[in-house]
């Protein structure tokens, strides 16, 4: 009889499904809590009975969102079981359907206040802060950035797939990766994120912003700033790196966007 205990199985197959140790640590973080939830009945009679695992998690306190994270663990762990040999069979657990919910956006004045705030207290947090306002890159694309990517008051985000994007940069987002030119790697490399994203919360707090939002969320607001202004869609689409039909197949370059550029200098958006 194959062996389907679940943190057994867990624990023979960690290294090779997550060989990076954070995503490692929160599988079995993940997994261990499941096992738990469940009964300790095994990796099949587990995924049989996860509607009821689902029911025990919600009344713990987690989200659909939140469930649907934790579980995507548990699915990579059934495939890899599966293929390993340890299950005769490799049961689906299906996601559970996610209500979207709009974004909490900040006007621009509420940004510069909250800019204000951050750069009394956190000179360095701001400078990564300002950027990521004033271009509405993701975080990831940010601390990614070397200093070949930066040329000319201009930007180049690259994708994981090789594809790149060179967007303009307003005189405050230019500004902010010179903060730290000494910096071997890059503008942002040495920048902590359990840090930053405190002292971002701590600003808007101090500048009256009642909901704060996280550093990712000002990607929105970069978004918002531009379909407020008018600006049409395949062009914000090209600006913030989405893929569509209608796009895929051309990265834009630094020209095509200079208008948008002027925008984000200029614009003074109402509050949301």
């Amino acid at each position: 009889m194959l062996d389907d205990d679940l943190v057994a199985v867990l624990d023979v197959l960690k290294f090779r499904l997550w060989p990076n140790a954070a995503h490692r640590y929160n599988a079995e973080l993940a997994i261990n809590e499941l096992d738990r939830l469940a009964g300790r009945c095994g990796i099949v009679a587990t995924a049989l009975s996860i509607d009821q695992t689902v029911t025990r998690y919600r009344n713990a306190g987690n989200s659909d969102p939140t469930i649907n994270r934790k579980l995507s663990f548990f699915r990579k762990l059934i495939k890899g079981a599966f293929d390993a040999g340890y299950i005769p069979e490799s049961p689906r657990v299906d996601r559970l359907p996610e209500i979207t919910k709009a974004p909490t956006l900040l006007s621009n004045d509420q940004i510069n206040r909250a800019l204000a705030a951050l750069e009394a207290s956190d000179r360095e947090s701001h400078q990564l802060i300002t950027f990521l306002a004033d271009t509405g890159s993701t975080m990831q694309e940010a601390l990614a950035l070397r200093w070949s990517d930066i040329t000319h008051r201009h930007v180049t985000f690259w994708s994981s797939t090789g594809y790149g994007r060179t967007i303009p940069l307003t005189q405050r987002a230019s500004k902010a990766l010179t903060f730290r030119s000494s910096l071997p790697q890059g503008p942002f490399s040495a920048v902590r994120l359990k840090g930053l994203r405190a002292a971002w919360r701590r600003s808007q707090i101090d500048a009256g912003i009642g909901s704060p939002i996280s550093p990712s969320g000002l990607r929105y607001c970069c978004e918002a700033r531009l379909v407020q202004q008018g600006v049409d869609t395949k062009t914000i689409h090209r600006w913030m790196g989405y893929r569509t039909p209608r796009t895929s197949s051309r990265f834009p370059t630094s020209d095509d966007l200079r208008g948008v550029q002027i925008v984000l200098e200029n614009a003074d958006v109402e509050e949301p």
